[in-house]
């Protein structure tokens, strides 16, 4: 390329950098309220929440004394999700513990809202436990109610420790003049959402910045029934605009929909669809959930989890299948860039490998996805935003820039496929 053209490519690079994205613009609404997010189950110290002791006065810190009867078994309560006087617990997710050492011996309790205070007991699920006995994950057989008050007892030997922590709001009904359908959400996905395969998480914390999944539900048969479509879209300097070259689809077939009970939307599937970009990605034995804001101005703790045909990625991975001079399957890619091995899918002879999404959260948009024809990709001549930036972070092997989602708009000016890294 010559020095004259090269500079061209800049300008334009800088001057679609200062400009609105192809497609319609969207406004959000309100922000959702971020979750703290952790692995139950696993034994680091990533997200410790110190304690400043519990409610029936004694000072559990970490060092301090509590859950052993000699001195050679002390264990310490070493965190707590949610954490003491807290407000911002979801009402579906468990409440998971943290201990200097083994104590899975442990008993624990839970009390909410009675006649005479905090004295109605939960019935729990047996607690599950990390391999080293220091991490509990403890689900009540029912869901916490939104908004409300409760009270957690660790007891172990001749100590307890106790304190209490309040349900946020979300969970509360959505409001009766509230109308769903039509209503379309930026859902942002991080790292920080994978909670399978790990290896995933830093390719799409390269995407985060700019990416946007799209999401409009539309009235099912009944009122206790939702259907999904989804799109993307491009995060510009003053807003989001809808990718025209990624298709806007149903996430499920016309068998399935989601079913509506108070906030939560909730549905299981034997297939689902995810276009990114240009290429369809199948998921087999699907489940998906999440709930609406009562006023439905968000949606949060939206997971999505199921078997990924791996054969659907490798139109995605372009360069890395590519090694050594000879070209690598998409499990041995799997493996070596994600860490994760394929298995047999539950349906036919693909192998999968388990894909799963959680703590997402979506704010309202103020305008309806346009809808995008499944051949638009092929009519773009592969230049969606995401296809080009995901291939250029999985071949360069670091985060992708803010800047190569407009690599598309130079891609398209030189006539040329895909833009090299």
């Amino acid at each position: 390329m010559s020095q004259q053209r090269l500079l061209y490519s800049l300008l334009l690079i800088f001057a679609l950098a200062l400009a609105v994205g192809c497609g319609p613009a969207f406004n959000s609404g309100a922000d959702a309220p971020a979750y703290r997010g952790i692995d139950p189950l696993t034994d680091d110290e990533a997200t410790e929440v110190p304690l400043s002791g519990g409610a029936d006065g004694s000072d559990d810190t970490v060092g301090g004394d509590c859950c052993g009867s000699n001195e050679a078994e002390m264990v310490t309560v070493k965190s707590l999700e949610p954490a003491p006087d807290s407000s911002d617990h979801h009402y579906r997710r468990p409440l998971n513990l943290r201990f200097t050492g083994d104590a899975s011996d442990s008993v624990f309790r839970v009390r909410g809202p009675g006649q005479d205070g905090l004295t109605e007991e939960l019935t729990l699920m047996p607690a599950e436990w990390s391999e080293a006995g220091t991490v509990a994950s403890v689900q009540p057989v029912a869901f916490l109610a939104p908004d409300t008050r409760y009270q957690v007892m660790i007891e172990r030997d001749d100590s307890m420790f106790s304190y209490e922590f309040t349900t946020s709001s979300v969970g509360t009904p959505v409001a009766a003049d509230v109308e769903l359908s039509g209503l379309t959400y930026d859902v942002r996905i991080h790292g920080e959402n994978v909670a399978s395969p790990a290896g995933l998480a830093p390719h799409l914390d390269s995407l985060s910045a700019d990416f946007a999944w799209l999401w409009q539900f539309h009235a099912g048969s009944d009122d206790a029934e939702l259907r999904l479509e989804t799109g993307a879209g491009l995060q510009g300097p003053e807003e989001l605009s809808q990718d025209s070259c990624t298709p806007t689809a149903s996430l499920f077939d016309a068998d399935n929909a989601l079913e509506l009970t108070g906030s939560l939307f909730a549905a299981e599937a034997s297939r689902a669809v995810l276009w990114l970009g240009a290429h369809p990605v199948v998921l087999q034995e699907v489940l998906v959930d999440g709930d609406f804001h009562s006023d439905a101005t968000a949606i949060s703790e939206v997971a999505i989890s199921g078997w990924l045909e791996v054969g659907g990625l490798a139109p995605l991975l372009g360069a890395p299948l590519v090694a050594d001079g000879g070209s690598k399957a998409p499990c041995d890619w799997v493996q070596a860039m994600l860490g994760a091995s394929c298995e047999s899918c539950p349906a036919g002879s693909e192998q999968c490998l388990w894909f799963a999404l959680e703590s997402l959260d979506g704010s309202l948009l103020d305008q309806a996805l346009e809808s995008v024809a499944t051949n638009a990709p092929q009519l773009c001549d592969g230049s969606d935003a995401f296809t080009s930036s995901l291939s250029c972070a999985l071949a360069s092997g670091r985060p992708a820039a803010a800047g190569l989602w407009w690599c598309v708009g130079l891609a398209i000016w030189l006539g040329r496929r895909r833009q090299p890294c």
